[in-house]
């Protein structure tokens, strides 16, 4: 009998010493009306493995700060509301909206609304690992959305529609980045839809960089641009392109390699579809130009195209190379379609191979009947290597 006191005795003594994750409401908070205020205090009370839940609007007025998710293991949840999420947001353009710092984070069923950068991950001290953005909005912002600047591990942004921001999900300068997925969200609008921008990142792991089953609407220059990037997969994915005079669907530059393009629609009709180019400046566009010869060494490729319709219309061709390296491999099962050039490369015949299957389609034609055309300017406006 009194084996069993003892037994039940430990039981409790450790059950009283377990912590259960609990749920702290955002609106609980009644020492204040500010709304920022009342999410600090409630995100003041939260440890390890509580959710926060947003069931206001969370307002940052002019010379407020942003606010700063230094913990680990968090999620912060809109609340259920029908029509619409519940917000952050600032009442202009300026300032960050909210700054991430810790591991283990997941943001989920909110809105974020107008601010410079609106979510914004960072931490350049440690590798941050289990970041998760899910069913969430990004509206306005006047630079970011979602940013990461640091090393990622598990990175999963799903279910999440980004409109008329900028740069509306991008990657800064990150030398690891690792399992880092983009699923089933929407791009409308911005200049840049996805960047993954790296050129000052010794790249130590770009491992598993997935992009899929997501719709790239109509933007300014770029649905998806890459710099100094490595082993992306992109795949299940509807691209309309860009509306400027410099714009693409794809556009991979300064050291971009090991992309694998698979089962996508890419459009851009009012410039090129698909372009492989060097950097013209050193590191975000900013610094002094680059030499030929550091072109020559920043360009970009081992790229995979496979089972693709690739359109592009009157001003220019569905792909464009320039200071290719490694290769470009264009499987047959690719239908490529130009009012102009289907492929055309400058500076890249003795740096890049160029692996295109016989019965690619590129302007309603075989590319190995493209190579038995004895016109050599017929012959160029589908296939120009130089």
């Amino acid at each position: 009998m009194n084996f069993f006191k003892s037994i039940t005795f430990l039981f409790l003594v450790s059950l009283s010493q377990i912590t259960f994750a609990k749920d702290i409401l955002v609106s609980s908070q009644t020492d204040t009306n500010n709304t920022r205020q009342q999410f600090i205090n409630a995100y003041n009370k939260a440890v390890s493995g509580d959710v926060i839940i947003v069931d206001v609007d969370v307002l940052l007025k002019e010379n407020e700060a942003p606010i700063v998710i230094s913990k680990n293991n968090l999620t912060i949840k809109g609340k259920n509301k029908g029509i619409g999420k519940f917000k952050f947001l600032r009442n202009n353009q300026k300032e960050f909206i909210v700054k991430v710092i810790g591991s283990n984070i997941t943001i989920q069923n909110l809105l974020f609304l107008n601010g410079m950068q609106q979510l914004y991950f960072i931490n350049q001290k440690e590798i941050v690992h289990h970041i998760n953005v899910v069913d969430c909005y990004f509206k306005n912002g006047k630079y970011t959305g979602v940013n990461f600047k640091g090393n990622f591990k598990n990175v999963n942004v799903t279910n999440t529609i980004f409109e008329n921001t900028k740069f509306s999900l991008q990657t800064m300068d990150c030398s690891i980045l690792e399992n880092f997925i983009v699923d089933d969200c929407k791009f409308f609008k911005g200049d840049h839809q996805i960047s993954l921008d790296n050129p000052h990142a010794e790249i130590k792991s770009h491992k598993n960089i997935q992009i899929k089953n997501t719709f790239f609407g109509l933007t300014s220059r770029f649905n998806i641009a890459l710099a100094n990037t490595q082993n992306v997969t992109i795949k299940n994915c509807v691209f309309e392109g860009g509306t400027g005079p410099y714009s693409q669907a794809l556009h991979f530059e300064d050291r971009t390699k090991n992309v694998w393009v698979k089962n996508n629609k890419i459009k851009c009709m009012a410039d090129v579809a698909i372009l492989l180019y060097a950097t013209d400046k050193i590191g975000h566009g900013t610094g002094r130009r680059l030499t030929e010869e550091e072109k020559q060494a920043s360009g970009s490729g081992n790229i995979t195209l496979d089972n693709n319709v690739i359109e592009s219309g009157n001003t220019d061709t569905a792909i464009s190379i320039g200071y290719g390296k490694g290769y470009l491999k264009i499987k047959a099962n690719n239908i490529i379609t130009s009012k102009s050039y289907g492929i055309k490369s400058f500076k890249s015949a003795t740096t890049m191979r160029f692996l295109i299957d016989s019965k690619t389609m590129i302007k309603g034609k075989k590319y190995g009947d493209i190579l038995k055309i004895s016109d050599k300017e017929t012959k160029e406006s589908y296939v120009r290597i130089q």
